[in-house]
């Protein structure tokens, strides 16, 4: 698993600050991490977020390394938080991770208002085991949770597979943003966490570049919606994950990352406004990229 590594210079940085290299990143820094969004109140957020149904969403997923924390806020931040101590902090400020964190956060609200049983009121959440995901809603007045279930099941047929898919799409974003910002001089490791920071305003090469990935996103999501029945016909037949992916791909004539954008963006829930709203979007993007 990628994720799960030490940011290069860590421990030298820790022993100039005269802190122990290994408590600097040990699993301690990621327990006060998932313990802080955990404990995350409305009045921590600003003025404005007093009557948002989710102040944050979690997906955590164990792997043989240890367990990695997705996070999303809802005031835009995106983290990801590595039981071993490492980790990535302040991705939201790239425009995609953004975009689909909003939607991801969307998502998690629904879950609540249409199928209140998938996400109950849990108290102390512990963390999964190898091999098994479970989702944690914040909300101003408790914690709901889902029973960690094993990944694969979330990948294929389950009532929270949309929820799943959607995080994954977040987090790919994620990691996606971090080695360019890194290049531009907007990273620097902290207690062995990556802290991302940009500086001035985006370039208009990186703005043209952001663009173009978006509309490519919003044409597959206007051809999946056109062809919606053939898009879920194809995940029903995938074996997992990725072959649905490559099925969609194929199917709409587009590349797998954006027929995994179009999967996250859950054909069976389209309307026609958000058809509508997609279709505008695109338009305009178009417009501004010619």
């Amino acid at each position: 698993m990628g994720f799960f590594r030490r940011e290069p210079n860590s421990d030298q940085q820790a022993e100039a600050e005269g802190r122990d290299p290994v408590d600097a990143s040990g699993p301690e820094l990621y327990e006060g991490l998932r313990n802080q969004v955990l404990q995350l109140t409305p009045d921590v957020l600003g003025e404005g977020f007093e009557e948002v149904p989710i102040l944050a969403l979690l997906m955590e997923t164990g792997y043989p390394e240890g367990v990695c924390t997705l996070v999303g806020v809802a005031d835009g931040g995106v983290s990801l938080y590595l039981s071993n101590g490492g980790g990535i902090i302040g991705v939201g400020i790239d425009p995609t991770a953004a975009d689909l964190n909003r939607r991801w956060l969307e998502l998690g609200v629904r879950v609540l208002q249409e199928v209140p049983e998938q996400l109950p009121v849990i108290f102390e959440p512990a963390l999964p085991g190898e091999g098994m995901t479970q989702f944690v809603a914040v909300t101003p007045t408790a914690l709901h949770g889902s029973s960690a279930v094993e990944s694969e099941q979330l990948g294929r047929q389950h009532a929270l597979s949309f929820l799943f898919y959607a995080a994954r799409e977040v987090s790919a974003a994620a990691t996606d943003a971090i080695a360019y910002i890194q290049e531009q001089g907007g990273g620097r490791v902290s207690d062995g966490v990556l802290h991302v920071i940009r500086s001035g305003p985006i370039s208009p090469a990186e703005e043209q570049r952001q663009g173009t990935l978006r509309l490519a996103v919003l044409d597959a999501y206007l051809l999946a919606a056109g062809r919606r029945e053939e898009v879920l016909d194809a995940v029903a037949e995938a074996s997992d994950p990725d072959e649905a992916c490559r099925l969609v791909a194929q199917l709409l004539g587009v590349t797998e990352d954006a027929a995994s954008n179009v999967l996250n963006l859950r054909v069976r829930s389209f309307s026609q406004s958000e058809v509508a709203r997609h279709r505008n979007e695109a338009g305009d993007l178009r417009t501004n990229l010619e």
